[in-house]
């Protein structure tokens, strides 16, 4: 934390999947609850796959850039995921 109790950057991400996980109890409705889950995630993954490319460049260090592809197919497994859950939900209930 800085001097004025704000969480930079990647921590505040971090913080704010640890309050998700503990905050996130099925309440009436879990499908809502697994369905905004894999969105989230989903975006989350595409959002750092896309910051790898400018901070190899910005940090002068390409081992970034090897984990782009791992990134990208957990964004893309979670996108998938979300998809489905869409489709099952809007099926079923």
């Amino acid at each position: 934390m800085d001097e004025g109790g704000r969480v930079p950057g990647l921590l505040a991400a971090v913080s704010d999947a640890r309050l998700a996980r503990v905050e996130a109890r099925p309440g009436p409705n879990p499908i809502e609850l697994v369905t905004y889950a894999t969105g989230d995630w989903a975006l989350r993954f595409l959002l750092i796959t896309l910051a790898l490319t400018p901070l190899s460049k910005v940090f002068s260090m390409p081992r970034f850039t090897l984990f782009r592809r791992m990134l990208g197919l957990f964004a893309f497994f979670y996108g998938c995921l979300h998809f489905f859950d869409l489709c099952l939900a809007r099926q079923v209930f």
